[in-house]
């Protein structure tokens, strides 16, 4: 057996803790008492400054979403706006295909109503010459 495994702890500790302690010097109650203080202080302090930021970086999400939730409301009403000039220029768009439709057609009854009185003039232009000649 090795040196350490033979050596038996006086007190109740682990045998690893109480060698620590047999090397080192024990410091006063005071002491440990006034660090044990200082490191809860501290500790509250810092966890009072993590609730601190926490509220802070709430706040701002909040105020980030309150922004972002009018943009989407000023984008969403731009939308409707754009959507009603699309749909008001369709229509417009619509009436003027229409009414140039109309017109073309308008214009080749009128055009039609003048070739068939061209071919009518032509067709008695015809029969007279073919009268007159006796051609047949």
């Amino acid at each position: 057996m090795s040196a350490y495994q033979m050596h038996t702890p006086a007190s109740s500790l682990p045998q690893g803790v109480a060698m620590a302690n047999s090397h080192g010097t024990q410091k006063p109650p005071e002491e440990v008492t006034r660090k044990r203080e200082l490191r809860l202080m501290k500790n509250r302090e810092a966890a009072r400054e993590c609730r601190r930021k926490k509220k802070e970086y709430v706040k701002c999400l909040e105020n980030r979403v309150a922004v972002l939730e009018n943009q989407n409301n000023t984008l969403i009403e731009e939308l409707r706006a754009l959507k009603d000039i699309y749909r008001h220029k369709a229509e417009v768009a619509a009436k003027e295909h229409r009414r140039r439709k109309r017109d073309y057609l308008i214009n080749l009854e009128a055009l039609l109503a003048q070739l068939e009185a061209e071919n009518k003039r032509l067709t008695a232009k015809l029969q007279y010459f073919q009268n007159t000649y006796g051609l047949q």
